[in-house]
């Protein structure tokens, strides 16, 4: 069959890329053809008013406060946009079949036998507005509604505990769609409650894409990448801070390993264009196939520290979504690898996996994949 995968745009972000990878990659492995949509990068400035108000209103307060010349560093950070990921860019054109959309709603359905929607927090909200400048409903397929084309949604994640919009007929027509699909899934364990509370489904739990595959998967990419040193302890912090800074350095202390940071400073106009441009995604990859150690504030950082059976601690990254961590990890019963702050860091542990979670994922992996399997032969 032919396959459509709405996820989030793939933009500059090495999980969101590596989930729309493996999923493609399952489904190929069945025998079905199958292409991720994508968009092209849009900077506010180019961005309808009514579509971007509240960044538009905050934008303004900050050029009086600041005296910032907000549109001409927007208008240079889309200048730079191609450089700042040329190096990810080599691995999507690579593997990932795309199939270019400006909105959800403009996806041309007489072309695929299935949308499947996820995973990543496709069903965010204000990234749905933002980053496919579509109508949230869109993202939930209330565009194809009346046409016979298979739904299915896969570890679709909300990002977020409750549903933020109040709007009766939003969820009224979300949740006519939802009934329409074949089968629905979702990531996190919250998840299900907000299904089931607001749009009157319930749906099934599944691993996140990235999961599905195996270790020795992903290290096919990397076979003939360099080692990048003994003795690493990998820094991968999305939103540095203070707390994380402290983490960071006792870790370092009490391991007494060498950072090897991943920086995510692309939107820094203050640093020289070529210390902002990216690694490649399979450097990313490499840094936990080499590192001793992982510290770090991402999901999907935390998901290839258990894929590549790292020890590591996770910092509570509440504003991009807390419930994502707390669901993963309590299925691998690793909740003590979450620090709120430093004082939650333990001395004593030295953070590895047991053989119990090991375990735990090659059993969550399969009935993830019996779940993908029998969605698609209904």
């Amino acid at each position: 069959m032919k396959i459509g995968i709405l996820t989030l745009p793939l933009n500059l972000n090495y999980g969101g890329i590596l989930q729309a990878f493996a999923l493609q990659d399952v489904l190929r492995s069945m025998g079905h053809e199958v292409y991720v949509f994508d968009n092209d990068f849009v900077p506010v400035y180019k961005r309808p008013f009514y579509k971007q108000i509240a960044v538009y209103i905050l934008r303004f307060v900050n050029k009086i406060i600041k005296h910032d010349v907000v549109i001409q560093r927007e208008k240079l950070f889309e200048k730079e946009y191609p450089i700042l990921r040329k190096n990810i860019a080599i691995f999507i054109d690579k593997y990932i079949h795309l199939k270019k959309i400006k909105t959800i709603d403009s996806i041309e359905l007489n072309n695929f036998d299935v949308l499947i929607v996820g995973s990543d927090q496709i069903w965010r909200p204000q990234y749905i507005s933002s980053m496919w400048k579509s109508k949230v409903e869109d993202a939930f397929l209330f565009f194809t509604l009346g046409s016979n084309i298979m739904r299915i949604a896969y570890a679709a994640s909300f990002g977020i505990d409750s549903w933020p919009c109040h709007s009766k007929n939003e969820v009224e027509h979300i949740s006519s769609i939802l009934n329409e699909f074949i089968a629905v899934s979702v990531r996190e364990k919250t998840s299900i409650n907000l299904c089931q509370s607001t749009f009157k489904i319930k749906p099934s739990l599944v691993l996140d894409p990235t999961l599905l595959l195996t270790y020795d998967r992903y290290i096919e990419f990397i076979k003939d990448y360099p080692s990048l040193g003994d003795h690493k302890l990998l820094s991968y912090i999305l939103d540095m801070n203070d707390d994380k800074k402290k983490i960071l350095n006792q870790v370092v202390g009490d391991k007494k390993l060498q950072i090897m940071e991943i920086d995510m400073n692309y939107s820094d106009l203050g640093l020289p264009l070529e210390r902002r441009v990216l690694p490649s995604v399979e450097n990313w990859l490499a840094s936990f196939r080499d590192a001793d150690f992982v510290v770090t504030d991402s999901f999907h950082a935390c998901v290839f520290s258990i894929l590549f059976n790292k020890p590591f601690v996770v910092i509570a990254n509440k504003e991009r979504g807390l419930s994502r961590f707390t669901s993963l990890l309590s299925q691998f019963n690793l909740q003590s690898h979450l620090l709120f702050s430093p004082s939650d860091y333990n001395s004593n542990s030295d953070y590895s996996l047991s053989n119990e979670s090991m375990e735990k994922l090659k059993q969550l992996r399969k009935a993830s994949l019996d779940f993908l399997t029998k969605s698609l032969k209904k």
